[in-house]
């Protein structure tokens, strides 16, 4: 940049400025404060950079060009615009600063925009040092525009020119499609009521002119109650859609129940789209139309449940306002929209058949879905009338059975999860079975790729008390022992051939929050996520040995139980691409590059695991599962039916639990129900342990009273003596007691018998009360 400048030119560019002031102002110059600052610049007394250093810190506006302040909204922004042009972003924010406290009316922001254009505001709010004000005026300008252009009047004045010459009809046609769907609720409303028909037709042909910007808004006013505005909407449809408009048309073109008009008119547009022309429409046929809308509603139902969560990103959605009885456009999840769309389909395909298990089965699993949306994980599904949890209870158990296995075929944890809330009240033990050649829905939900799904599945198993062994009951105990050992925290499986690396990256693992489980080749990782069913995240070096990569993912992939758990694969920068591409071929696999560094690791794996619809356990779900497994557990363990529920692979985790304060009466219940030696020894622990409260230990005496009576003594010779004289040193009165009954188990000699009767103290008669 020059730093000197010759008189001429200085005096040129402030006359310059000055001119511009002036046009902009007005010329009244005695009023302005800085009058003779701009005169000493002009004769070049001082050279501008001289005169920026001399600022007064007190007045933002020091050094203007203006030659009196902007005394309306409307020349304030002229100011902060020329300031800009200026490149003088001080000052440019100074006047922006005026501009807001001034509060411009709607009208003023749009003479703003007319003068400027659009562009302007959009350079005003990319300029970082004028933000966040630039960014709020441009909103208030769009709120401003969007108000004008769905003001009704206005569409209405346009409308009316359509009538007019063909010069005007132009011009009206062009601003309508500038407007775009904004304009489509006014439109609507006029379609559904037009004055004349020639009115109808030139409303038609216009909307035609909009082109495809508007096929969200007409989708929506297929939901209309009018058939009148059904059937011209559908006309429009015809004209602007193709293939994937055809199937909101189906339901439309072959529904008995709509009026001969609307089903000719949705043929015809059906023709149209799938064959060229309305003339062949003798092509349609009613067949397989259910399973049409059947396969749309699921295939959007996919879509929602895999579509990675993006909780900044809004977009816009067109529903049925029916008191408005037109449009209205909202902002919601993307994946929301989906479901409302599947939702759509669905009941549009339960209309045609209302008899078919598998429409029944997809529209109250979509319909519990949506509201389970509604609420944060951890908290029961609405209830009441109008809910669809009322509806799938009235349905019956074999209907929503039936959605709990629709959901997990379409891998839709949260529908699933909502089912099996639904179906815990009124399943039968039948359920535990297989039918149809179908696996059980039990058995299914306990091998999903997900811990909330595999527990209400493990607890409705219990909670029907089956008595008869029923194929995955052993997994119910694994997954309440898993539940029960669950330490509050996530756990990531690395799988890395190389012991060094992998004991690195566990500890950065554990750094960003999940506690490592480590395999060492693909087969041993596979087996390891399958048979835990509490992996949450599976980390891969792309050196992995038996099985390779692409072995290891296919295998993660294809089997259910691992099918959704999100997967990193780390490595170095330069196979990046290669793995990128093998990645696309799966769900939820990322490549990050391999780093010793926690937070840069951290700064991978964040934006994928928010992506994740699915978030991990909470630590009060991970404690009120923890409760409810031991409660579980000891509901198990009270049936006494170990042919139908082995305790053993649970041993683990209640000896664990066995000291903890809350849930270790559940916990030594169910250990009294093992037969196995370990769990004898943890109840004796419990018994001898002084440190302990009494009652517990007093609850552990009578449990290995039972176990031994049950199953045959399994202590040791040292373990008997600890016993004794655990019960000879204590003086709590319920304590004796249950050491009384547990020492009575033991068999003792006849003169130790003796012996212990007579210390039985000799109590004298009282006579009677």
């Amino acid at each position: 940049m020059q730093t000197f400048q010759s008189s001429e030119s200085r005096r040129a560019r402030l006359a310059v400025v000055l001119a511009l002031g002036v046009l902009l102002l007005g010329p009244d110059l005695p009023t302005c404060p800085h009058a003779a600052a701009l005169a000493q610049q002009a004769t070049g007394d001082a050279n501008d950079d001289a005169n920026d250093q001399q600022q007064s810190p007190e007045d933002p506006f020091a050094g203007s060009p203006l030659l009196k302040p902007p005394d309306t909204p409307e020349k304030t922004f002229d100011a902060v615009v020329l300031m800009l042009d200026l490149a003088n972003v001080r000052l440019a924010r100074a006047y922006l600063e005026m501009l807001m406290k001034q509060n411009p009316t709607d009208e003023q922001l749009l003479r703003m925009r007319a003068k400027h254009g659009v562009a302007t505001f959009l350079r005003l709010a990319n300029t970082e040092a004028l933000q966040p004000l630039s960014i709020r005026l441009l909103e208030r300008m769009n709120a401003a525009f969007r108000k004008q252009a769905v003001d009704p009047a206005r569409i209405d004045r346009l409308i009316q020119q359509l009538s007019g010459s063909a010069q005007r009809r132009e011009i009206a046609v062009f601003q309508l499609r500038e407007l775009g769907p904004v304009a489509m609720p006014r439109l609507l409303q006029r379609l559904g009521r037009p004055r004349t028909m020639d009115e109808h037709d030139r409303l038609v042909y216009v909307l035609t002119r909009m082109g495809r910007q508007i096929i969200g808004a007409l989708r929506a006013a297929l939901d209309s109650d009018d058939p009148g505005l059904r059937s011209a909407v559908i006309e429009v449809i015809g004209r602007l859609g193709d293939q994937e408009d055809a199937p909101y048309l189906l339901f439309p073109a072959f529904a008995p129940s709509e009026p001969q008009s609307v089903r000719l008119q949705a043929q015809e547009a059906l023709a149209t789209i799938l064959y060229g022309s309305p003339r062949h429409i003798s092509r349609l046929t009613a067949f397989g139309v259910e399973a049409q809308l059947l396969q749309t509603a699921r295939r959007l139902w996919r879509d929602a449940a895999t579509l990675p969560a993006d909780p900044g990103r809004l977009p816009d959605f067109w529903i049925w306002d029916p008191q408005q009885q037109t449009v209205r456009l909202i902002q919601i999840d993307p994946a929301e929209a989906m479901l409302f769309e599947a939702h759509r389909f669905a009941r549009q395909a339960l209309l045609l058949n209302p008899e078919s298990l598998p429409a029944q089965a997809t529209f109250t699993a979509i319909s519990l879905a949506r509201d389970a949306r509604t609420v944060d994980w951890d908290q029961p599904l609405p209830t009441g009338p109008g809910t669809a949890a009322d509806a799938a209870l009235s349905a019956g158990p074999d209907v929503v059975a039936a959605a709990v296995r629709t959901a997990l075929l379409h891998q839709d944890n949260r529908a699933a999860l909502a089912g099996l809330q639904v179906l815990a009240p009124m399943a039968s033990p039948n359920i535990l079975r297989s039918a149809d050649k179908q696996k059980s829905t039990v058995l299914a939900a306990l091998n999903f790729p997900d811990p909330r799904v595999q527990f209400a599945a493990a607890r409705i198993a219990v909670q029907l008390e089956p008595t008869r062994p029923f194929r995955g009951a052993s997994r119910v105990i694994l997954v309440l022992a898993q539940a029960l050992h669950d330490a509050g925290r996530p756990h990531a499986l690395i799988i890395d051939p190389n012991p060094a690396r992998a004991a690195t990256v566990g500890g950065i693992i554990r750094e960003v929050g999940f506690d490592p489980v480590i395999a060492a080749t693909g087969q041993d990782g596979f087996r390891v996520a399958t048979e835990r069913g509490d992996i949450e995240l599976i980390a891969v070096h792309v050196n992995v040995v038996r099985w390779p990569l692409s072995m290891t993912l296919a295998n993660l992939r294809a089997d259910a139980r691992t099918g959704l758990t999100p997967i990193v694969v780390y490595g170095p920068n330069e196979l990046r691409p290669r793995i990128e591409r093998l990645a696309e071929r799966y769900r939820l696999v990322r490549f990050i590059i391999e780093s010793r560094d926690s937070g840069n690791v951290k700064l991978q794996l964040d934006p994928f695991l928010r992506s994740l619809r699915t978030p991990p356990l909470s630590p009060d779900e991970h404690k009120r599962r923890a409760r409810q497994a031991a409660e579980l557990l000891a509901t198990a363990a009270a049936l006494q039916r170990p042919e139908v529920f082995d305790l053993t692979p649970a041993l683990p985790a209640l000896v664990v639990r066995a000291t903890d304060e809350e849930l270790g009466f559940d916990a030594l219940y169910a250990l009294g129900s093992i037969a196995a030696r370990n769990a004898q020894r943890r109840l004796l622990e419990v018994v001898t342990g002084k440190p302990l409260p009494v009652p517990l230990r007093a609850f552990a005496a009578r449990q290995l009273a039972y176990s031994i009576q049950r199953f045959g003594l399994l202590l040791d010779s040292p373990d008997i003596a600890a016993l004794r004289a655990t019960a000879a040193g204590t003086a709590d009165r319920d304590f004796r007691t249950a050491m009384s009954i547990l020492l009575g188990t033991l068999q003792p000699e006849t003169r130790l018998s003796g012996r212990r009767l007579l210390e039985l103290p000799v109590r004298p008669p009282q006579p009677p009360q």
